[in-house]
């Protein structure tokens, strides 16, 4: 079983979220205000067979999960304003196996709109700060292929066709958000150690923006000034807040 908390952005009191029965959570994400989680889970059944996952949110205070996807549905990924949820459907009864789609949910409930469809696994939707696009990474068949891809949005909210792909050079292992001059933080699995980086939306070579090992699920806040993160330390394990031109993290009390 998996516990969910929450603390506030600027230090404080951990909370423990209220969820009922033992979920198996396949991503996660807090809604703009604060006040509900979307939450990719399996479920129980009776006879104790897990049913594929799906989307669901719960008010943080505790309450009665409301489900939002009847498929195989997992990462959700709350849009900056909080009226859509990105998130990635399976199209087979097995997770990270079949045929993959990006999609998008009205945060209330509704049929999920396809954004991007392909047969390689995609994975960690993150909105830009603005909303108007949408980079995942995705996992091709064929060994050492990785790409970051980005998905944009008309005016009108309708996704446009062309989706940028970004090689990356070395194996991806989250998408950490977007800074504030609107480039992709990610983190990397490079020969000797994990970083995150940085890269172009237009694509280009990443940039290198923490220490070696200062990689821990790390995430950018929403106005891409700031990075939130676990450290990787043998002995123990601190959060640390790094600022733009800053060399030494900042632990958070």
């Amino acid at each position: 079983m998996i516990s969910v908390f929450v603390v506030p952005a600027t230090g404080g009191k951990v909370r423990k979220v209220p969820l009922q029965g033992s979920p198996d959570i396949l991503g996660i994400s807090l809604s703009p205000d604060g006040k509900t989680l979307a939450l990719a889970s399996t479920e129980q059944t009776v006879r104790g067979w897990r049913r594929p996952p799906r989307i669901y949110t719960v008010p943080v205070e505790g309450g009665i999960p409301r489900s939002l996807t009847d498929g195989p549905t997992i990462e959700p990924s709350f849009s900056p304003d909080g009226k859509k949820i990105a998130c990635v459907r399976i199209i087979s009864d097995k997770p990270y196996r079949g045929r993959f789609q990006l999609g998008l949910i009205p945060a209330g409930g509704g049929k999920p709109v396809p954004v991007a469809d392909a047969g390689e696994p995609y994975q960690q939707p993150i909105w830009s700060p603005d909303g108007k696009a949408i980079a995942f990474l995705t996992y091709p068949r064929k060994k050492n292929e990785y790409e970051a891809r980005v998905v944009r949005f008309a005016d009108d909210g309708t996704a446009l066709r062309d989706v940028t792909r970004i090689p990356l050079p070395h194996q991806p292992r989250k998408v950490a958000g977007w800074s504030a001059d609107g480039k992709i933080g990610l983190v990397l699995q490079g020969p000797r150690y994990v970083a995150i980086y940085t890269v172009p939306v237009s694509g280009g070579i990443p940039t290198q923006v923490t220490p070696p090992g200062l990689a821990a699920d790390p995430n950018w806040t929403p106005d891409g000034k700031e990075i939130f993160s676990g450290k990787m330390d043998p002995v123990a394990s601190a959060s640390f807040r790094r600022r733009r031109g800053q060399h030494c993290p900042e632990t958070v009390q």
